[in-house]
């Protein structure tokens, strides 16, 4: 007698699904994380133009302009790079209360084989001993009739 779990295809979905969640939210925690260094980068660079242009004694203005033109158009990616920061941690709670969603429907299907496996067990067990008392029941009338 082998031990067959009747529930084993939903517990290979939900074991796939878990998965599949997992790698979804390791991919927009990827996303986040260089939306991140994008962001410090960009950063960087504006410190560093805006550095070296009050350091220079001589700037003409038509420099000067620039720079502000630069800082400007930065600015303004750095404002959507935030947005999308956002946008992107918002789908990250989600994703994570995905997660953990599927982490639980994963445990009561585990639960539940577990449970039918010691219920598996009981029944074996429960069998050997009704096969234990035939054959001690057979060697009882053997020896009864032969004695």
């Amino acid at each position: 007698m082998k031990f067959k779990f009747k529930l084993e295809s939903i517990l290979n979905l939900r074991t796939h699904k878990q998965q599949a969640e997992k790698q979804k939210l390791a991919v927009l925690l990827k996303e986040k994380e260089e939306l991140d260094q994008e962001l410090k980068r960009r950063l960087d660079n504006i410190g560093k133009i805006t550095s070296k242009a009050s350091k220079q004694k001589h700037v003409n203005q038509s420099m000067e302009k620039m720079v502000q033109h630069f800082v400007l158009i930065e600015g303004k990616i750095l404002n959507q790079i935030r947005e999308k920061i956002m946008q992107t941690k918002e789908l990250v709670l989600r994703q994570r209360q995905q997660v953990i969603e599927a982490d639980q429907q994963l445990q009561i299907i585990q639960k539940l084989k577990k449970k039918a496996f010691v219920e598996y067990l009981r029944e074996v067990e429960r069998k050997e001993q009704i096969f234990q008392n035939e054959i001690a029941t057979q060697i009882y009338y053997k020896q009864i009739s032969n004695g």
